[in-house]
């Protein structure tokens, strides 16, 4: 798989990428609109933990994010 004309880690063989979705290497596809749906989901979630001001609970998602 490419990107930018770069070819991607050994981790991405197996994955197909076409205009509005991915395929996992099991066949499972990925629309474009519903990853960005995740993106705001995560976003919407750490600010909600942010809301709470736990500083233990800001940090797991920001541990989360980073894994992401």
């Amino acid at each position: 798989m490419h990107r930018d004309r770069m070819e991607l880690a050994p981790e991405w063989r197996g994955w197909l990428v076409t205009q509005n979705t991915i395929f996992d290497p099991d066949g499972n596809e990925t629309l474009r609109g519903l990853l960005h749906n995740y993106y705001l989901m995560l976003q919407c979630c750490r600010d909600f933990a942010a809301g709470f001001g736990v500083e233990q609970e800001i940090a797991s998602w920001r541990r989360f994010l980073e894994a992401a």
